[in-house]
């Protein structure tokens, strides 16, 4: 085995928001307190420690195999690297916690691989069977005297913590052959005891009795002093558990008194305490079981507590995923002791049971059940459903309160006497209860967003007496800021809702939570803001909610309480969500065969139907459409009927209804027609023939009929996609787009037209392409036609049914005029705003630049690269197609006709002094002077032959040589790395040709220094001055 070092580069963890890990085999990852791990010596199976080097050049990683690399690694390894920036990131342990349990993981990867288990990071099936060999091979090891008990669980809980996170498996039930943990709880745990002593101080911490159950809106005292009174005046001390180091109990002034660490008290576990307190303090007032029976339950859970602490399970109660694999251990635990018949079945069945439930509880969900599988527990399922204590969260008398609607921005002076009855209204109608928050206790949703609509007339329903007076001013200055924001931060309306309707989302979860006092003061937000972006954290974990959507939901919480507190810095040293821009999914503009067909059938329906409206064409109407349809003649005919088209190939199909209507003919149906469509003959055919014909009448002697109406609405549809496509405007910005008979057009510039008018007093406008303007105009005659004389705010609106009724403006899609189009043409592929959007943007990028895109869209430059860069995948292909036969075509397997071909210092020239780049976009420009710009130059050849391929690679060589004295990274990125990119891609080329002259000429290059001669004085001039040693 030749063992070697590789290229390696040192990376920082937790890593920035853009980092891209490009190489994840080179990666050594350094923690925050300067330690490192050598992640990427996975990639291969054949590793061993350099014991020649010393701390001092830990930089240069293990020694590996380079043959043994596996590429499938690669993204498992870029994966598992995330995975520790986000327990940096989000988790509740120090750096050198997780780099502990790191080194314990790469221990168990390099022990896979050791023992030929290559697929170890595959698949959870996999992974779950090494892990048991791995348990088993850990035992072995404890029963020789190798390691302690203690030792072994901590690597089995280390590892199979990380692989529930690496699968995405909120339950990982492992079948791990049961170490006697007995043991452990006999010798080591009064080992570590003393330990203890030895190294931590224990003090007595201050204590406070609290009375439970609590009266409505009492908040507990500081959770690491309680100690709970119940009823029958016994008491519970909860308190210490806010404590990771606790030590035993002492008997003190006939008093039993709890030592704790004081400098282990959590912040957060001082949080689930409190709740643990309210889940007590429910569970008497509600539950019918005795007071002594609920002591028990929570005696036991306090002791499942104690145990977890005392095996540094000290995250238990941070998610469920901590949760189930402490409860893993635990089950193992129990069941060892009653194997040692140290306790009876019905003692640890109830114990397990007891935790389950309190666990499912606290994390509103039942994913604990499964656990009793592990114990022999069916035999006491039923004898002890009785006793078990079920938590019953409260039942409350939800009631509608008084409310009244304000609507916003306030006026001037306008004062609110009555926060807990205000429902906000936007001036687009939609509302948002905010009077709710002032109650402590709302209805519950499933949901932690709020709807708008369910609430406009009377509100959430409450609990009356859950009123909070401090929450009445906070709400007011809430309604303020809102307002505010309306009137002065230049945001949409619909996005103002939508930051409000989020902090609702969180205000609620904070109540729900029995955080009410998170508005009390800036500390206590902030407090209550870590435990909402772990709530955030998990449900991102379980895939309920996107990166994305954590991400605006904690930033927009944070922004609305920085003003809130009128502190600007009040997001400084918190984490915020940031979903990366390179892993997010950029819109592809649909392929351009699809475009086209699509605007050419939109073209054809409004230019038809337009005529058929606006000039008083009669029915039946021909419809000419385009070829692609495949129609007889090309054309359909329209009658003035609910089905007011049908394909001629389904004219005689039954239907239920317009029976008189001949769709392939463009007349009348016959009798015997009818009786085909119907199944069958029945009387009333000839009524059938005579109500068609007044049908038709009726249309054509009314042009403002209601079918020649709702065909006009279909020709508004049909116009919508074509004016999307002609401008790329997003969906929101078309139904906003309000439009007044004053307007102007006016030519600011070549061959477009600007549409100018005002509106509520702003100037509002849109360019339009000069071709597209006949069209518009058009369309105006079109909306004058819809509206009749009825006024209309908006550019496009909406009628009521068939054309009729007030116009309004346009809240939902277009998917159901897809569907219709669809009936005309089968292969239709649909195109919605944001897709047109990148298609206009693709083709803006590709014949303009970043920034004349950004303009013409009116977005950042930012948002056009990651949400419209994607270009479509057909022309990706196209151009994949044309890189490839590029290539191709400039490596050549002979010399032949070489008589025109100059040589050159990379290769030859087919017409030396004509050169022309492959591509626009290519920052270093072909020329003849410098060898570089050959490169990139159409007319570039390169035999596969010993003089060409030495010349490309000497290149390679000596750029790679002067790399490091680019002054910065932007002449690195666009100077140099093209070089060495275009050098791959001829190579690559060469490799397929010839490979084993390549390799022989690449050893004699890069190892050995037999540089073409060119290159090879070249490089001896860099030496001479000392530019290059």
């Amino acid at each position: 085995m030749s063992l070697e070092l590789r290229p390696t580069v040192i990376i920082d963890v937790p890593l920035i928001v853009t980092e891209i890990l490009l190489n994840p085999d080179q990666i050594i990852i350094k923690f925050p307190h300067g330690e490192t791990a050598d992640i990427g010596s996975l990639c291969y199976l054949k590793t061993a420690k350099d014991k020649r080097r010393g701390i001092k050049d830990i930089h240069f990683g293990r020694l590996v195999e380079l043959e043994s690399f596996i590429d499938s690694r690669r993204n498992q390894i870029r994966k598992l690297i995330k995975i520790i920036s986000d327990q940096l990131n989000f988790g509740s342990k120090n750096s050198v916690t997780v780099k502990n349990s790191v080194d314990t993981f790469v221990s168990f990867i390099r022990w896979s691989d050791q023992n030929n288990f290559n697929n170890v990071l595959e698949d959870y099936e996999n992974s779950m069977k090494i892990f048991i060999s791995y348990s088993e091979f850990l035992n072995n090891r404890y029963s020789k005297g190798d390691i302690s008990l203690k030792h072994s669980d901590t690597q089995q809980a280390r590892v199979l913590n990380l692989l529930s996170i690496f699968f995405e498996q909120n339950t990982l039930s492992h079948e791990t052959k049961n170490l006697k943990t007995t043991d452990f709880s006999k010798k080591s745990k009064s080992q570590a005891v003393k330990t203890y002593k030895k190294s931590i101080n224990y003090e007595i911490r201050p204590t406070k009795i609290i009375n439970l159950p609590f009266e409505d809106n009492v908040i507990p005292s500081p959770p690491e002093q309680s100690i709970i009174m119940f009823p029958t005046k016994k008491t519970l001390d909860v308190g210490f558990l806010c404590y990771l180091h606790v030590g035993p109990l002492k008997l003190i002034n006939q008093k039993h008194v709890r030592f704790v660490q004081l400098k282990s008290l959590c912040e957060m576990r001082k949080i689930q305490v409190r709740k643990l307190i309210n889940l007590i303090s429910d569970q008497l007032k509600l539950n019918n079981l005795s007071v002594e029976t609920i002591h028990n339950h929570w005696n036991r859970f306090i002791t499942f507590m104690r145990w977890a602490d005392e095996n540094k399970f000290h995250n238990v109660l941070d998610c469920s995923v901590s949760a189930n694999n402490t409860l893993t251990f635990y089950s193992e635990y129990l069941s060892s002791k009653f194997s040692h018949q140290e306790i009876s079945l019905k003692h640890a069945t109830l114990q397990l049971l007891t935790v389950m439930n309190t666990l499912s509880t606290f994390f509103d969900g039942d994913n604990f059940r499964h656990k009793a599988n592990s114990l022999k527990v069916s035999d006491f399922k039923k004898k002890l459903s009785t006793q078990l204590p079920i938590i019953i969260k409260p039942t409350i008398r939800y009631e509608i309160r008084t409310s009244k609607i304000i609507d916003l921005p306030l006026k001037i002076d306008e004062n609110i006497l009555n926060p807990e009855e205000v429902i906000i209204r936007f001036s687009n109608g939609r509302s948002v209860d905010l009077g709710a928050l002032c109650y402590l206790k709302a209805e519950p949703v499933k949901e932690y967003k709020q709807g708008t609509s369910r609430y406009q007339k009377n509100g959430r329903l409450v609990h009356l007496q859950s009123l909070s007076n401090s929450r009445q001013d906070q709400i007011k200055r809430l309604i303020t800021i809102v307002s505010d924001q309306l009137n002065h931060s230049g945001l949409r309306v619909k996005t103002i809702i939508d930051s409000i309707s989020r902090f609702v989302a969180f205000m609620r979860w904070a109540d729900e939570s029995h955080l009410h006092d998170v508005l009390d003061s800036s500390d206590k937000a902030h407090n209550t803001l870590k435990v909402y972006s772990q709530f955030l954290r998990e449900k991102f974990l379980r895939n309920e909610i996107t990166l994305k959507h954590a991400e605006r939901q904690h930033t927009i919480v944070i922004k609305i309480l920085s003003d809130f507190f009128d502190e600007d810095d009040f997001g400084h040293g918190f984490f915020v969500f940031k979903s990366k821009s390179n892993i997010s999914t950029a819109t592809e503009p649909p392929c351009e065969l699809a475009q086209a067909r699509l605007l050419a059938l939109c073209n054809a329906l409004f230019k038809g139907i337009g005529s058929l409206v606006l000039d008083q064409k009669s029915y039946p109407y021909k419809l000419d459409l385009p070829e692609f349809l495949d129609l007889p003649n090309n054309f359909l005919w329209l009658f003035p009927a609910e089905s007011w088209f049908k394909r001629p190939e389904n004219a005689f199909i039954k239907r239920k209804i317009c029976f008189g209507f001949n769709y392939r003919t463009g007349q009348l149906n016959t009798i015997k027609e009818i009786k085909i469509l119907r199944g069958h003959s029945l009387r009333g055919d000839e009524k059938i023939i005579i109500e068609a014909q007044n049908n038709i009448d009726a249309a054509n002697s009314n042009y403002r009929n209601s079918q020649r109406m709702h065909v006009a609405t279909v020709a508004q549809n049909a116009f919508i996609v074509l004016f999307l496509a002609e401008t790329g405007m997003n969906w929101a910005q078309l139904v906003d787009l309000t439009w007044s008979r004053n307007y102007q057009i006016n030519s600011e510039r070549q061959l477009f037209r600007t549409i100018k008018w005002r509106a509520n007093g702003k100037e509002c406008y849109f360019e339009l392409s000069s071709g597209f303007m006949p069209i518009f105009k058009r369309y105006l005659q079109l909306r004058d036609f819809l509206l009749g004389n009825q006024p209309c705010e908006w550019l496009f609106f909406k009628l009521g049914k068939r054309g009729l009724g007030q116009p309004s403006q346009i809240k939902d899609s277009l998917h159901n005029f897809f569907k219709s189009l669809k009936k005309i043409d089968p292969n239709l592929t649909e195109i919605h705003s944001r897709q047109w959007r990148a298609a206009k943007s693709d083709w803006l990028i590709r014949n303009t630049d970043v920034s004349t895109t950004a303009l013409v869209l009116q977005n950042t430059e930012k948002t056009v690269l990651s949400s419209y860069i994607a270009g479509s995948e057909t022309k990706h292909w196209e151009e994949m197609s044309n890189f490839l036969n590029q290539v191709s075509n400039v490596v050549q397997d002979k010399r032949e006709n070489t008589k025109n071909m100059t040589l050159r210092a990379v290769g030859g020239c087919s017409s030396l002094g004509e050169p022309r780049s492959v591509s626009k976009k290519i920052p270093i420009a072909s020329n003849c002077v410098e060898p570089e710009g050959c490169l990139f130059c159409d007319k570039f050849k390169i035999h596969v032959d010993e003089i060409d391929i030495r010349k490309l690679l000497s290149c390679r060589y000596c750029v790679k040589k002067i790399a490091p004295l680019t002054s910065d990274q932007n002449t690195y990125e666009n100077l140099i790395q093209p070089i060495l990119n275009r050098i791959d891609v001829f190579v690559t080329e060469i490799k397929k040709r010839n490979n084993d002259l390549l390799e022989k000429i690449q050893y004699e290059v890069d190892e050995e220094g037999e540089l073409e001669t060119y290159w090879r004085r070249k490089l001896e001039m860099f030496m001479e001055l000392g530019v290059v040693i």
